[in-house]
């Protein structure tokens, strides 16, 4: 079954730029940039799609990605540090392997909403206000 998901970009939000990070915490010296992103799948595919529907918050950012993804997203437990490490109780922390950027083009404050990619295909949307994380494989 294949279904059409149509987005209409809102004109007075625009992002000026998504920027990608590979490895943003130096946690995965020698091995190549490339090999992460490769590592990563689709997800790259969801977040530009997400990015040109220019959400307003990670809530909305989160949705379209589920949208896009097509099937269900299963929120997660633990917790996510200011630099991104991924942390739940008795397993070992995750770094992420590659941080997507949206920056707002009207330099709002809360206008930038982060997508953060770790192994095991957990994924990242947060902003100032909120943070969720799923899982996409």
């Amino acid at each position: 079954m294949s279904r059409l998901v149509e987005f209409t970009p809102k004109p007075e939000r625009t992002f000026l730029s998504l920027e990608v990070t590979v490895d943003p915490n130096g946690a995965f010296k020698g091995i190549r940039p490339s090999k992460l992103l490769e590592s990563i799948g689709l997800i790259p595919y969801f977040v530009q799609d997400t990015a040109m529907c220019t959400p307003e918050s990670a809530e909305e950012a989160y949705k379209i990605m589920g949208e896009c993804y097509g099937f269900p997203m299963s929120p997660l437990e633990g917790t996510l540090s200011d630099k991104g490490t991924y942390s739940y109780p008795g397993d070992p922390d995750l770094e992420p392997l590659v941080k997507f950027t949206m920056l707002d083009t009207k330099g709002n404050k809360g206008g930038t909403i982060e997508i953060l990619v770790f192994q095991y295909a957990f994924v990242a949307v947060r902003d100032t206000e909120s943070t969720l994380m799923t899982r996409m494989d």
